[in-house]
């Protein structure tokens, strides 16, 4: 029990008093001191229920605050959705630079494999073309030959004639064997020009001939091909454009100024009869000049004075030719020698001809 003061006439009475003793004057419980007295009584239970109190505030605002931010996230951000479109807009963008660039790319590329594809047959057909129109083969026989080791299928007698305006540096013979029906039974090809066999090389306007001892294996002919049946035609050709020397050499004005020739063309006896050749070579050397190799070449003309063949030999200098030629000297070949024409055509006129000394080469 505790005393309180009476509020009336400040007495002190007990706190339990209903009223004054004093005065008379009821007491007024003060609620304060009731909790205190209640919690000072009960401080476990008080403890329990502040404790559960906060727990549940807490509860409440967490979720609370939970909800408003599910809440916030749920509505679009001005800001955010602005960006993000201007992300999608600047990827589709991309896409369709990139989707253009592929196109323009992939066009490009198909019409450069569509140029160069254009190129290439455009040059297939030019040099088609060019073997319709200007290359005849003059002559040729297909049948057994004799060679070293018995008789072997083979071309001889082959002659060409070169009428366009570039020179032939490699020519490929076809050979087409057909069957009793006329169908094709078996191919082959011959490099004719050109190569190791052949580095011979058939200007513009010129004609060519291969020697007449001379054939070119057919190898691999099955044993059903019968040699009397077959198409003989140009299959493919190397074409260049003749060279012009603008500007002449200092040889080419040496054998301009001090060289003179003179040589007899015609028919010669040989070992296998008579055949066209050059002979009776005298040359002046008029200079200050040793010359230590000189070739000499034969041009032939047709009926308009147009150059159609030509051969070319070294008379001074390498493996036959004579000892070298001094300055001031002159020097002829032995009367009892010539050298042979090897691929002159037969519409060659050799009576129609030129001589002149084409290259030199001048001593140490």
């Amino acid at each position: 029990m505790s005393l309180i003061k009476c509020p009336e006439c400040g007495r002190m009475v007990s706190d339990k008093a209903a009223s004054c003793p004093g005065c008379g004057c009821p007491i007024k419980k003060n609620i304060f001191t009731e909790v205190k007295k209640w919690i000072t009584n009960n401080k476990t239970l008080f403890t329990a229920i502040i404790g559960a109190i906060v727990i549940c505030v807490v509860v409440i605002v967490v979720i609370a605050n939970h909800g408003k931010k599910n809440d916030s996230d749920s509505l679009p951000d001005p800001e955010v959705e602005s960006n993000v479109a201007s992300e999608v807009s600047d990827a589709e963008n991309d896409q369709g630079v990139n989707a253009g660039s592929k196109e323009i790319s992939n066009d490009v590329m198909e019409e450069t494999e569509d140029n160069s594809i254009t190129e290439n047959e455009k040059k297939l057909q030019e040099k088609q073309e060019y073997i319709d129109k200007n290359i005849e083969l003059t002559d040729f026989v297909v049948e057994e030959c004799t060679g070293y080791s018995g008789p072997k299928p083979g071309l001889h007698s082959l002659s060409i004639k070169n009428n366009g305006d570039q020179d032939i540096t490699a020519l490929t013979i076809g050979l087409d064997f057909l069957g009793d029906d006329g169908a094709v039974i078996e191919q082959k090809e011959l490099n004719v020009i050109g190569g190791l066999l052949s580095s011979d090389t058939i200007k513009a306007g010129y004609s060519w001939k291969m020697e007449d001892d001379k054939f070119f294996e057919i190898e691999n002919v099955s044993g059903n091909v019968n040699l009397s049946r077959v198409n003989v035609y140009v299959s493919d050709v190397t074409l260049t454009k003749p060279l012009v020397s603008e500007k002449k050499s200092q040889e080419e004005i040496y054998i301009e100024q001090y060289l003179d020739i003179t040589a007899n063309v015609g028919m010669n006896s040989s070992y296998h009869g008579t055949v066209p050749g050059i002979s009776n070579i005298s040359i002046k050397n008029n200079g200050d000049r040793d010359i230590e190799e000189l070739k000499v070449t034969v041009y032939f003309q047709d009926e308009s004075g147009k150059n159609i063949a030509e051969d070319t030999f070294m008379v001074i200098g390498g493996y036959f030719g004579g000892d070298t030629l001094k300055a001031n000297y002159s020097w002829k070949m032995e009367s009892n020698k010539f050298y042979e024409f090897e691929h002159l055509a037969n519409e060659v006129d050799v009576s129609r001809h030129t001589i002149a000394i084409t290259s030199i080469k001048f001593g140490s």
